[in-house]
């Protein structure tokens, strides 16, 4: 198994050095995201002295493009920097806000689902999934699997927490607030 799974993440590290469109659309990522200086769900970040800051890698009403910018991510940040020695090593997280309660459940909530990476380079977070709509739960299925199945293969720690409704709602019109207010700079200029 662990010679399978050795091949594997041989292969995939081949796959993404050797892409140099790749870079590019990272560089875009990076150029178009929402920068903030502080978490906007109030969760601890990666401190490392180059960059520590957060970027919502697209817009997050638009969940393709959300979770291919964020595979762009976690892709470089695999293929270059997954070292078990880096004083900074690469974290998972998938953070689920409340956002109502479930009509076929009453005693559960539906949430909107956020994936984070962060790595030497900062942290990144997709938005546009949830467990309540078509397009939304199928980013938030591929997502869910990708980051599953690099714990496994790449022994990357993965959290999941959980935010209350309220916080929740706060965080995402913040979010929505600062992408907006970016956005519309970024036109202007």
């Amino acid at each position: 198994m662990e010679k399978v799974a050795s091949t594997i993440r041989s292969g995939i590290a081949n796959l993404f050095d050797s892409n140099k469109e790749f870079n590019e659309f990272l560089k875009v990522v990076l150029e178009n995201g929402t920068a903030f200086t502080k978490h906007p769900f109030e969760l601890s970040v990666n401190k490392y002295p180059d960059l520590s800051d957060v970027v919502l890698v697209s817009d997050p009403r638009h969940t393709d493009s959300s979770v291919q910018a964020l595979t762009v991510v976690l892709r470089c940040a695999i293929s270059r920097h997954n070292n078990p020695t880096d004083p900074v090593p690469i974290r998972l997280r998938i953070i689920r806000g409340e956002y109502e309660l479930d009509r076929s459940n009453p005693n559960e909530y539906t949430h909107w689902v956020w994936f984070e990476v962060s790595w030497r380079q900062g942290t990144f977070i997709c938005g546009g999934c949830n467990d309540f709509s078509g397009g939304g739960g199928h980013g938030r299925r591929t997502l869910e699997r990708t980051f599953n199945a690099l714990t496994h293969l790449e022994n990357i720690s993965l959290e999941d927490v959980t935010i209350p409704m309220e916080k929740a709602e706060r965080a995402r019109q913040f979010i929505m607030e600062v992408h907006n207010e970016q956005s519309r700079e970024s036109s202007a200029a």
